[in-house]
């Protein structure tokens, strides 16, 4: 999600990455709900 809240990006295979060379400069957090939920914010610069 951006910092506004929107969906950005959504993939739901099982990955240990993730491919975020399509998203615009800024602010975004991820939210994984794989048995557990996690939560983290990253810069793309």
């Amino acid at each position: 999600m951006d910092i506004l809240g929107r969906k950005v990006l959504e993939q739901k295979e099982n990955s240990t990455q993730i491919n975020i060379e399509g998203l615009n400069k800024g602010i975004y957090q991820l939210i994984t709900s794989e048995g557990k939920s996690y939560t983290s914010k990253f810069i793309k610069e």
